[in-house]
This record gives structure tokens, sequence and C-alpha cells, in this order.
């Protein structure tokens, strides 16, 4: 009996202890897939094949990460001579022609200072930066218009030229410009553009000099290559060298200094705008959709004000 109840109270114990089957659930990891990156397009912006000087040199092309850009020597030492040494010479004739020729130690330092701050903080550059063809269009017109105001510089006022055009007429106006006559009629209204600056000599051999050789240069690779660019931009480069021998002639002959001003001028244009016909006319339509989108601005205001 005492067996049977043992039994008895064992058994529940058992069942109990074995207790249901219990299974751990399946975890599934999810489906994680990396997103998709897709690199924006980066476009490189339109950069000037010529530089800013006609078209004669080489713009720096990009060096690897930690090197410098690829320039040319020649392009260094030219732009080192024109706007560096060239700028300096300049600033200082500006100076010493203000003071008449006397100019005070503080003028002087000044200057110096000034134009040593214009080339450290980017306004003068050594090697000027590929411009687009807006810029280009705009740098060449600022050239243009240097060299026009330059010519005025070989002729007298107003007033004396049209004293001298009534004198003409006096004797019989042009058709009596013989024996002499005309290089007279010339003398009366042409006149030396300012005494030669104690520093202008070095200058105009600066220009001059730069010129002749990125002409020489531009006239080597026009005959091996057949580049009729580089045939214009040559002859760009031989209206420098008559604007820069300009002044010098035109001290012993005021008419043959104001002729070469004006063909050195010509001939630099003709040269520029055909070398680089393709720049002036993108950076003229750029020009002309500037002036469009400032136009319709300025129209937008206006009606706001009264609208």
């Amino acid at each position: 009996m005492l067996s049977i109840i043992l039994l008895m109270n064992l058994f529940p114990l058992t069942a109990l202890a074995a207790g249901p089957e219990i299974h751990p659930p399946e975890i599934t990891p999810p489906d994680i897939k990396a997103p998709t990156f897709t690199p924006p397009e980066v476009t490189n912006p339109e950069v000037n094949p010529q530089d800013s000087n006609h078209g004669n040199g080489s713009n720096p092309t990009p060096g690897t990460e930690g090197q410098p850009p690829n320039v040319h020597p020649w392009d260094v030492m030219k732009y080192t001579l024109k706007i560096a040494l060239g700028g300096f010479l300049e600033t200082m004739d500006s100076i010493f022609e203000k003071n008449g020729g006397n100019p005070q130690p503080k003028d002087v330092i000044w200057g110096t200072l000034t134009y040593g701050y214009s080339l450290y903080s980017g306004t003068s550059t050594v090697v000027p930066p590929p411009k687009d063809s807006y810029q280009f269009l705009l740098s060449n017109l600022t050239e243009a218009g240097k060299k026009i105001w330059n010519i005025g510089s070989y002729f007298k006022s107003p007033k004396e030229i049209l004293q001298a055009i009534k004198n003409l007429k006096s004797v019989g106006g042009f058709g009596n410009l013989k024996n002499g006559g005309m290089m007279k009629f010339l003398n009366a209204i042409t006149k030396v553009p300012k005494p030669l600056a104690k520093f202008t000599p070095a200058l105009s051999i600066i220009n001059g000099g730069v010129a002749t050789v990125d002409m020489v240069k531009n006239l080597y690779q026009w005959g091996h290559t057949g580049d009729a660019s580089k045939g214009w931009s040559a002859l760009s480069n031989f209206g420098d060298v008559l604007t820069s021998a300009a002044p010098w002639v035109a001290v012993a002959c005021p008419p043959a200094g104001a002729a070469l001003a004006i063909g050195g001028t010509v001939l630099w244009a003709v040269g520029t705008y055909k070398a680089n016909a393709t720049n002036f006319k993108k950076g003229a339509k750029k020009l002309l959709n500037k002036g469009k989108e400032l136009w319709n601005r300025g129209k937008s205001f206006i009606k706001g004000l009264f609208g």
C-alpha cells in the first residue's frame, strides 16, 4: 500500500518536471542593402585657351595633387617683367610726374607699399589665372580703351587743332600743302605725349622687348604648326612693338610718333580679334545676356515700387 501511494505521488512530479517542450523563436535578420551613391556630375568651367595678353601665352595646366600647375617659364618671366616690374616702374613714373620729378621719400615709400600690397592681395597677379570668354572680353576692351586714350596724348587740345584747321583754310586747304606744308600742319596738331619721365625708358624697353619675344615665338609656332591664330597673335605683338616705340619716335618727330601709336593700336586690335574671334563672340553673347538680365531686374524693381 505504501508503495502504491509513493508511486502516485511520484508520477505527477515527474510529469511536472518534464514540462512542455519549448522551442526558441526563429529570427530572420533583415535584408540590409547599402544605398547606391551616384557622385554629382562636375563640369569644368569654360577656360579661355589663350591668356589675357592677346593670346600669346600658355595657360597654366593643372598639376597633380601637391604639385604646382604646369606653367611655361617664359610666361612666368613675361608677367614678372610686365606686371611686377613694369607695373612698379609705371607707379613710380606716376609719382614722379605728380610731384614735378622730385617726390618726397614718403610718397615713394607709400607708392611702393601700395603696389606691393596689390601683388600680395591678388589685385595684380604675376601669372593671371585662366579667364572665361566674358572676362577675356572685358580685359581686352579695357586694354583697347587704354590704347585709344594713349593715342589722344599725342595730339594737342581740340582748340589748337581747330586753330590749325582754320590756318589751313587760310592758305587754300589741303590742296596747297606743298613744300613741307603737310608736315607743318601735322606738327601743328601733334605733340610729344609727355616728356620721357624717369622710368619711362625702362618701361618702354620692357614692354617692347616682351612683345618682340612673343612675336618671334608666335611666328615660329605659326610656321611649324600652320595655326593661323599664332600668325594673328604675332600681328598683335607687332602692334605692341610699335606702340612701345612711339614715345621715343615722338621726341624727334611728333607726327611720326602719333602715326606709330595709331598704327600699332589698329594692328593690335585686328590681330587680337582674329586670334580670339570665338572667345570674343562668346564674351559678347554673355555680356548681352547680362545686360538683359539687369534690364529685367530693373523693370521688376520699378514695377514693385509702383505696383
